[in-house]
């Protein structure tokens, strides 16, 4: 087992993995079909909060925002929402 263990990890470090069973497909197959529709979907996310975040930030200040810190003044709804969701947004 110990030969069979090292096998599987060489293996996997160099991006062979088997499939489980004869009749499914491999899982690298499986992680590509899931790519090609997930990263998509991410760039397309990512592209939306940055077009949503611009206006938002800019808004803020009546100056441009490029010589002010973010935490300058105090904003309350800072307090009642986690700073991962709120990095999210």
């Amino acid at each position: 087992m110990p030969v069979q263990y090292a096998q599987w990890v060489g293996q996997a470090l160099r991006g062979i993995w088997a499939p489980l069973d004869p009749v499914r497909p491999a899982v690298s197959t499986l992680i590509l079909t899931a790519l090609t529709v997930t990263l998509p979907l991410t760039l397309l996310a990512a592209g939306l909060m940055i077009v949503a975040a611009i206006p938002s930030a800019s808004s803020r200040h009546p100056a441009p925002p490029l010589g002010r810190l973010p935490d300058d003044e105090p904003v309350p709804a800072r307090v009642a929402v986690p700073g991962f969701w709120a990095g999210l947004l």
